[in-house]
């Protein structure tokens, strides 16, 4: 096994187990009544998520991309210990806690993860290999609430016996990685940390006006806005309809991109992030929001893999992990408030304004872009 396909297959493992895990929570807490704390507790997640990309990209950098992928598997393995613990305490801070690790274990490898991908790929390849990558292991968004679901309701001891699995794979899937070399704790100081974070100001800038186009359509909340004329079978059909278009992208866009650059791949998603919003701005029936659907989709699917790829060609691999757990943070920063956003513009019926701020902060984004690919052609920054 190379070191790309035991990437995946740690990934993926692990990404699994995560997936399938938040679900138990949730139905946890319905059971003993207590569903308002889910909001809170994902909330503290995201907070955490916010503040940790950074910080989990500079031990990357630092220590090395597989001791942090070891610190996250063993992080792993504790929490399916709380699972294992939670079935016969049936306690809602053991619960809480396997949650809470479980969801931590893959904020602190995951800059790791996505450094180590891009190292390891050839150039001229990468587009590609990330792409297929991106498919394997974001499949589990799909697969994991089901696993988890069908668990809970055939045995928990089943669900137990599930983590100890992903545990053992990725485990194992480790063992097939060498360590790199590390640098020096203090090479890399804050000062000059924050001093490469402003010298690539514009793709920062790019990564937030992004976000907030995306954030726009949230998929989520616009199933719970429609609920009315959608069951709920119906709702998670069209959440897979989404992660699948966007799956079944993830490939191509790689492969053009190694073609024919990340910047032109780049500029079709904006162009499909555009044209989003209009079947819904002409009119709010469900078979309207069915096409916006697609054509979000279709937007992520070009746009993820070519930024990753994009963002992996212009900076330097001393801190390529810190720069991606910091866009993680950017973007993480930009989506907090924009749910409630879109709610109060169509609880209000301003869907012409909302349409209005995706194009625009499409068309923002893209311009963004062309300035600094511009800038980068002409003076290579040197790091």
């Amino acid at each position: 096994m190379n070191k790309v396909n035991a990437l995946a297959v740690y990934s993926f493992s692990r990404n699994l187990g995560m997936s399938s895990s938040n679900i138990f929570l949730p139905f946890f807490l319905i059971e003993k009544n207590m569903v308002g704390l889910t909001g809170i507790f994902f909330s503290s997640i995201a907070c955490i998520l916010f503040l940790m990309g950074p910080v989990s990209g500079i031990l990357s950098d630092t220590y090395g991309r597989k001791r942090l992928m070891q610190a996250g598997a063993s992080l792993y393995g504790i929490a399916a210990l709380f699972f294992t613990a939670a079935i016969f305490t049936d306690s809602l801070l053991v619960i809480v806690a396997g949650t809470s690790l479980m969801n931590f274990s893959f904020i602190l490898s995951e800059p790791a993860v996505s450094a180590g991908l891009a190292e390891t790929i050839p150039q001229e390849k990468r587009g590609t290999g990330i792409g297929r990558f991106q498919t394997i292991t974001e499949s589990t968004m799909v697969a994991g609430p089901l696993i988890g679901g069908m668990a809970i309701s055939a045995s928990l001891h089943l669900f137990a016996l599930f983590f100890a699995f992903t545990f053992i794979i990725s485990v194992l899937a480790l063992m097939k990685i060498d360590r790199e070399k590390t640098v020096q704790l203090g090479t890399f100081n804050m000062k000059s940390r924050l001093s490469f974070l402003l010298s690539r100001k514009m793709l920062f800038l790019y990564a937030a006006s992004t976000s907030v186009a995306a954030s726009l359509f949230p998929v989520v909340v616009f199933i719970a806005l429609f609920g009315t004329r959608l069951t709920p079978v119906l709702g998670g059909v069209l959440i897979s309809l989404f992660l699948a278009v966007n799956l079944v992208l993830n490939i191509p866009s790689g492969m053009l991109a190694d073609r024919y650059g990340c910047v032109p791949v780049l500029l079709v998603a904006a162009v499909l992030g555009v044209l989003t919003p209009i079947p819904l701005a002409i009119s709010t029936e469900l078979p309207f929001f069915v096409i916006s659907l697609l054509l979000f989709g279709a937007s992520m699917g070009f746009f993820e893999v070519a930024f990753q790829t994009l963002v992996a060609e212009k900076v330097d691999s001393s801190v390529l992990a810190f720069t991606y757990g910091s866009l993680g943070t950017v973007g993480d920063v930009v989506r907090i408030p924009i749910p409630l956003v879109v709610t109060t513009l169509f609880q209000n019926n301003q869907v012409i304004l909302w349409s209005l701020l995706i194009c625009m902060f499409w068309i923002l984004s893209s311009m963004i872009l062309h300035r600094w690919h511009n800038d980068f052609i002409s003076s290579p920054p040197h790091e």
